[in-house]
């Protein structure tokens, strides 16, 4: 199976009817695109995404959630998805032409470095101030404690699935990374990559691939004979190191594509 991969393309911040606000073109011969998080708010990531020429394995991201009810959102995306290319998957399994696909936005408990957490807690939501005002996990605003719950209800459900025997192929789908080696050397010590990063490599030792998304900058690496993908575009109109490149991403490849 060839799957093209990407995420974090940010269509809700492109100019509308420019090229970045249009869905990613999709390479003549792949099988499958996988679309890791952060693609568009609500609702409009599937409406993009409805009529893609190849099925489309899309998880949630923390930008899918601005402005929304977070489980009502899951619901009204798969609900959306109904009848399209798009498969919308959070805590669901998925198989595809013989692939097990493992499908969940993943959260993170703020662990993954030694750090303390009441200065993880801060560092991610005092960055992001403007997300708690349009958040919201049920009735209440979106807390920075509701992911770690979350988090443990994912973990308990993606390793009961890994557990399960498979013939084939499993990909792994999530928004937030799997493990710290996803976070440039650079940035390993500070405290906001406790809020991108988990660890759980236990996990990925499990599985064949790994696509994840939530860092604005691409990695490719393995973990046993687990690879593990990220491949965001970033915000558009947002690269300093290259003025002339349109979205944040420099090292961006919108055609990549993964044999299974």
């Amino acid at each position: 199976m060839r799957i093209q991969v990407a995420s974090d393309l940010h269509h809700e911040i492109a100019a509308p009817g420019s090229d970045l606000a249009a869905p990613l073109s999709i390479v003549s011969d792949v099988d499958l695109l996988v679309l890791a998080g952060d693609i568009h708010t609500g609702t409009k990531g599937v409406e993009l995404y409805a009529n893609c020429r190849v099925p489309v394995a899309y998880v949630l991201g923390d930008h899918e959630a601005l402005g929304h009810k977070y489980p009502a959102l899951v619901h009204e995306m798969k609900v959306r998805a109904n009848g399209t290319s798009v498969r919308v998957l959070q805590s669901d399994e998925w198989v595809y032409d013989g692939v097990r696909i493992l499908g969940t936005s993943l959260w993170t408990d703020y662990h993954r470095f030694p750090l303390n957490l009441d200065d993880a807690l801060r560092a991610r939501w005092g960055k992001t101030a403007q997300d708690r005002k349009v958040w919201s996990y049920s009735s209440e605003v979106f807390k920075p404690e509701d992911p770690i719950g979350h988090q443990r209800r994912t973990l308990l459900w993606l390793n009961a699935r890994l557990e399960e025997p498979f013939a084939g192929k499993t990909v792994v789908v999530t928004h937030h990374m799997p493990s710290g080696m996803s976070v440039p050397q650079k940035n390993r010590e500070l405290v906001l990559a406790a809020a991108r990063a988990t660890n759980v490599e236990l996990l990925v030792l499990r599985a064949d691939l790994w696509v994840h998304g939530h860092g604005h900058w691409s990695s490719d690496y393995r973990i046993g004979d687990c690879r593990v993908v990220c491949n965001p575009r970033g915000r558009p109109g947002r690269n300093r190191t290259a003025p002339e490149i349109p979205y944040e991403n420099a090292a961006f490849n919108p055609a990549l594509t993964i044999e299974l």
